[in-house]
């Protein structure tokens, strides 16, 4: 394939095909933490409306998650750092994706 566009390949499993003929391994991925699913009583005054900023993994179980004040525009609240315990430490959902 001198022309590597990957949407040529097609559907989801044409994919893995194509990228296999090439030798590409695609990275695994998992989700660890959603967010959205996060509500008051986990993180003190965090509401399905905040966004995050950014996203720290303290150490395999712990994340830290940075929420801005959009500069205070709409009567918005100090900025904020949260801690978070994962439900499932990272290192356990990397050793299910691999039994997979």
């Amino acid at each position: 394939m001198a022309n590597l566009t990957f949407d040529k390949f097609g559907g989801w499993q044409e994919t893995i095909d194509g990228l296999e003929e090439l030798k590409i391994s695609p990275a695994k991925k998992a989700l660890v933490m959603d967010t959205g699913d996060i509500r008051d009583s986990t993180i003190e005054g965090w509401t399905e409306a905040d966004k995050q900023e950014g996203v720290v993994l303290l150490n395999p179980c712990v994340v830290a998650l940075g929420n801005d004040n959009d500069f205070g525009l709409e009567g918005q609240g100090a900025s904020r750092l949260s801690i978070v315990q994962l439900e499932k430490c990272v290192d356990d959902v990397y050793a299910d994706s691999l039994a997979v």
